[in-house]
């Protein structure tokens, strides 16, 4: 989703050149109302009960893909807050993003107010860059007239010439007609999206195949971000051994594994391989498969893989055995953190039963 919404950002921003036309200006409205309310609307929808009890940020810190150590203090507050931080999230993405479309102050409200959730989410989580971009399509709904009020003189006399720039648009942007026609395109098969979402219904054959086009270009897409929350965190730990009795761990750059390391904080960095584990142990097929071949690639001794990885316990060749243990990782409490230093905590659950590592 965040590289879908990158996409489709760094599309309507090839029309940006000269004065943008109002409709460009629409066009980034109507994505930011897209990525708030969609992701609203398949909370709603998903039947998941933490969502339905407003539990969901009791387990949100501790089980995100890469928590850092902000999500370590959050985790630590009062559920009573946890609760109302739920009932802002769906405030933020089922009643604001009509405001949008709304007058000026309501659009003011829009774009502060959901500045202000993703602030929040970048104080407690690596989610790459898809906040920062967040923030950015909320400038679309501010005005010359609050920038004068806000802004430095020096940033103000830095980009004052911009009123007067010289840019011609590019060749996309001088048809008369190809902003209009991408425009009732990319509305369409995105409102298609919304009735898919909604109805469960699938839409007619001739708009779908409109939809798989413009989708092959990263426009129009459905976003629907956490709609269900996991309760647990199960790590892997993968391990190697050269006579199957003596076993030692390869130690991942970003995701939990030694337990007194400081969850690292990396906005905007999209650390693929430590996001993409994540969602092995949910026993995503397509993700299994994948997780086999980076082990194969393990044992190979490939040099590309491993270099992605913080500690290879095996430098000198690659180990003969591999196998992939699973952790239930917890955050620690105030007091044990005190007296410890762990940021997190963890039991033994087994085996991964789900991919074939060689094993003697």
């Amino acid at each position: 989703q965040w590289d879908t919404l990158l996409l489709e950002a760094g599309f309507l921003a090839m029309f940006l050149t000269g004065r943008p036309a109002y409709l460009v200006i629409f066009l980034f409205h109507w994505l930011l109302f897209r990525l708030r309310f969609m992701s609203g609307l398949s909370k709603l929808f998903s039947d998941d009960p933490s969502w339905a009890n407003l539990t969901t940020l009791n387990y949100y810190f501790e089980t995100q893909p890469l928590a850092h150590a902000g999500a370590w203090y959050f985790y630590q507050l009062p559920e009573w807050i946890l609760q109302l931080g739920v009932i802002l999230v769906f405030f933020s993405e089922l009643i604001v993003p009509f405001f949008i479309f709304l007058p000026r102050k309501f659009r003011l409200f829009a774009a502060a107010f959901t500045i202000m959730i993703q602030l929040l989410i970048i104080a407690t989580s690596n989610h790459n860059w898809i906040n920062i971009l967040t923030i950015a399509l909320c400038l679309f709904l501010l005005d010359d007239r609050l920038l004068k009020k806000i802004l430095p003189a020096r940033v103000q006399a830095f980009i004052s010439p911009l009123d007067n720039n010289n840019v011609k648009a590019t060749h996309i942007n001088k048809g008369r007609y190809a902003l209009p026609l991408i425009a009732v395109l990319i509305i369409t098969s995105s409102t298609s999206a919304f009735t898919a979402m909604v109805t469960h219904a699938n839409i007619a054959e001739s708009l779908a195949r409109s939809t798989t086009l413009l989708r092959l270009w990263g426009l129009g897409h459905m976003f629907h971000v956490f709609p269900t929350m996991q309760t647990e965190r199960h790590e892997l730990q993968i391990e190697g051994s050269y006579d199957g009795k003596e076993w030692k761990s390869y130690v991942f750059k970003y995701k939990p594994g030694p337990l007194d390391r400081r969850p690292p904080f990396i906005v905007p960095h999209q650390p693929r391989l430590d996001w993409m584990i994540w969602f092995v142990p949910p026993r995503h097929p397509e993700m299994q498969y994948w997780f086999e071949q980076f082990l194969y690639r393990l044992q190979q001794g490939s040099s590309d893989v491993i270099d992605l990885l913080e500690y290879n316990p095996f430098p000198e060749k690659p180990p003969d055995y591999l196998r992939v243990q699973v952790y239930q990782y917890r955050f620690t409490p105030v007091q044990e953190r005190k007296s410890t230093g762990h940021w997190w905590k963890r039991e033994y659950l087994g085996l991964f039963p789900f991919v074939r590592p060689r094993i003697p």
